[in-house]
């Protein structure tokens, strides 16, 4: 968990309703980021009515950033297919990228990893495109056994998945699964800054589960130093902003956390770090404005009301 500071300090950096902070009305692109949600059975009605609210105000499209359940909980057909229901009222097209919980952590409940992650491509994953409605097309890694990895552009901006969980990316548990996946995931990156590059965009979004752990660096052994590196690579390369949308820690955060090797900080990426666990249902509803002087506003969306 976050410290109590970083999340009030995040707190503080948000609006908590109307428009977002510094963007002016039908400026930008907005969407919604959710992710960490519903983690239990007491959080599903307020996600329902989280969901309604989304509804409400009609973004461009949504992102979940995975782990749709909670890590000790069965990773069972109808548990993942009650998620699926769930991800299909979305009356907004719906981009979703899974979490440790919904796989890798399910030995804790007697479950496979391995092959609750054939599962869950083949229910979430059928076909390129996103869930949700309307179904917006989707370019995506299927080719390579990816499908999870998607990738596609709005408004100047370019916009990425990648499949990078918590529970140390699964490193400790399946090397080779790791590496695999690793590797898709390095050349999804390069893909995308090269797609936004030659269109022209002046705005990358990367979304994914995993906190990598920014300060201090993490150790080769968690998993994440080679996507970190390659994301400073990337973002030192770029003539625009970069939005790296996570979850995984279960606290709200808009900063600038990434440094270089030297210890530099990378400016032009910010990352957000959406809310969520157990009785914390909330979305983020966020504001590009590629070359603006504040290209990113973000504000809290809750649940509508109960009736």
């Amino acid at each position: 968990m976050r410290a109590a500071a970083l999340g009030l300090l995040a707190l503080a950096a948000c609006a908590q309703a109307g428009p977002p902070p510094g963007a002016p009305a039908g400026s930008g692109l907005t969407f919604v980021a959710l992710g960490d949600q519903p983690y239990n059975m007491l959080d599903v009605g307020a996600y329902g009515r989280l969901i309604d609210r989304i509804n409400t105000l009609a973004p461009a499209f949504a992102i979940h950033v995975g782990d749709i359940k909670d890590g000790s909980s069965a990773c069972t057909d109808r548990v993942f297919k009650e998620r699926l229901a769930e991800f299909q009222r979305f009356r907004v097209p719906l981009i979703y990228t899974p979490g440790d919980n919904e796989w890798t952590d399910c030995h804790r409940s007697g479950g496979d990893p391995a092959e609750r992650l054939v599962r869950l491509r083949a229910l979430f994953f059928p076909a390129p495109a996103s869930l949700g409605a309307p179904a917006l097309p989707l370019a995506t890694q299927a080719a390579r056994g990816f499908p999870e990895n998607a990738r596609w552009s709005r408004d100047g901006v370019t916009l990425a998945t990648l499949h990078v969980v918590g529970s140390r990316n699964n490193r400790g548990r399946d090397r080779a699964e790791f590496e695999a996946r690793s590797a898709a995931n390095l050349a999804w990156l390069e893909e995308a800054f090269a797609a936004a590059k030659a269109a022209g965009h002046r705005a990358v979004v990367l979304a994914m589960q995993a906190d990598p752990g920014f300060q201090p660096r993490p150790r080769p052994e968690h998993g994440f130093a080679e996507l970190l590196a390659a994301l400073v690579a990337a973002a030192r390369g770029f003539d625009g902003t970069v939005l790296l949308i996570h979850g995984d820690s279960h606290a709200y955060v808009f900063d600038r956390p990434l440094k270089d090797a030297a210890g530099r900080p990378v400016e032009n990426l910010i990352r957000l770090e959406v809310p969520g666990g157990h009785g914390d249902v909330r979305a983020v509803a966020v504001t590009l404005s590629p070359g603006a002087p504040d290209p990113v506003a973000v504000r809290q969306v809750d649940p509508e009301p109960p009736r």
